[in-house]
C-alpha cells in the first residue's frame, strides 16, 4: 500500500517545495524558460560570477557632408601651417638649386608666424638675400634684399641666424657678411620684418661717407635684444651697444654696462 500511494503523490510534494521557497522571496525558476535561455550556453546557475567587459566605443558616424573645419578638440587650430620637414626641405632645396644659392636657412613655424626661409646668393661685390614663407603647400617668396657685402659662407656656427632683436613676431634675419675692422673680423646685417615688410635695420645717427648704415661691425649678439659692435681705435676695441628703437624703425646707441 504504501509503495502504491507515495509515487503519485511525488508531483504534489515537488509543488508544495517550491511554495515552501516563495517564502522566503525567491520566486520558482521555470524549467521550460530556463532550458530555453541556456539551450546554448551553460546554465546560469553553474556559471561563476564575472566582471561585465567595458562596452567598445562605438564607431563615429560616416560623415556625409563637408570634412570638419582644422580646429577640433583634439587638434587646436594654430595661426599658421606647419609644412612637413620632408616637403618644406625638398622644395627649399629645389628653390635654392634654381636660385643659385650659396647659403639657405629655415626657421620652423610658430604660433606667431609661418616657417621661414632664407637664401643668400653671392653677386660679386655683394650678395642677394631672397626671403620667404611657408604657405599651404610650398613657398612664397616676401622679398629680394641687396646687400653690400658677400655672404660669409663658411662661417663658424652658419651665415644666417634667426633671433629676435626688433620686438616683431615673426624671427629676425642675421646675415653675416665677409668684413669687420677686427682681425679675423666679420660684418653683419640684419633683416626685420617689423612693420609688416622686410627690410635691413640701418644704424641711427650714420653721416654720409662713413659707410652703409646697415651694416654692423664685428657684432656679438646672445638671447637678449641688446647687442654689442666692436670696432678697432689704435691699439684699442672700442664697443657700442645697439637697441631697436620703435619709433624710428633703427639701431640706437645703448650705454654700456655701469662698471661694478
Amino acid at each position: 500500500m504504501l509503495t502504491r500511494t507515495t509515487r503519485p503523490l511525488l508531483p504534489l510534494l515537488l509543488v508544495v517545495a517550491g511554495v515552501a521557497a516563495c517564502g522566503d522571496g525567491t520566486a520558482p525558476v521555470s524549467t521550460a524558460g530556463a532550458l530555453t535561455a541556456t539551450s546554448s550556453s551553460p546554465a546560469a546557475s553553474t556559471a561563476p560570477p564575472t566582471t561585465p567587459a567595458a562596452a567598445a566605443p562605438s564607431a563615429a558616424p560616416a560623415q556625409t557632408g563637408a570634412p570638419a573645419p582644422a580646429g577640433s578638440a583634439t587638434a587646436p587650430p594654430t595661426t599658421y601651417a606647419t609644412p612637413t620637414d620632408s616637403a618644406a626641405d625638398q622644395a627649399l632645396s629645389d628653390l635654392a638649386r634654381a636660385r643659385g644659392a650659396d647659403v639657405v636657412s629655415l626657421d620652423p613655424a610658430t604660433p606667431d608666424q609661418p616657417a621661414l626661409a632664407a637664401l643668400v646668393t653671392d653677386e660679386g661685390t655683394g650678395a642677394t638675400l631672397e626671403l620667404l614663407h611657408w604657405e599651404r603647400s610650398g613657398w612664397a617668396a616676401d622679398a629680394t634684399l641687396a646687400l653690400p657685402e658677400p655672404v660669409l659662407a663658411d662661417r663658424e656656427g652658419g651665415a644666417v641666424q634667426w633671433r629676435h632683436l626688433t620686438q616683431d613676431l615673426w624671427s629676425d634675419v642675421v646675415v653675416h657678411l665677409q668684413g669687420g675692422t677686427l682681425h679675423s673680423g666679420v660684418d653683419a646685417v640684419v633683416a626685420s620684418h617689423y612693420g609688416g615688410e622686410w627690410s635691413l635695420v640701418p644704424r641711427e645717427g650714420v653721416e654720409e661717407g662713413e659707410g652703409s648704415p646697415v651694416l654692423l661691425g664685428n657684432p656679438l649678439f646672445d638671447d637678449g635684444a641688446v647687442f654689442v659692435t666692436r670696432a678697432s681705435a689704435g691699439d684699442e676695441v672700442v664697443l657700442q651697444y645697439w637697441r631697436f628703437d620703435t619709433t624710428t624703425g633703427a639701431w640706437g646707441e645703448q650705454p654700456g654696462p655701469a662698471a661694478g
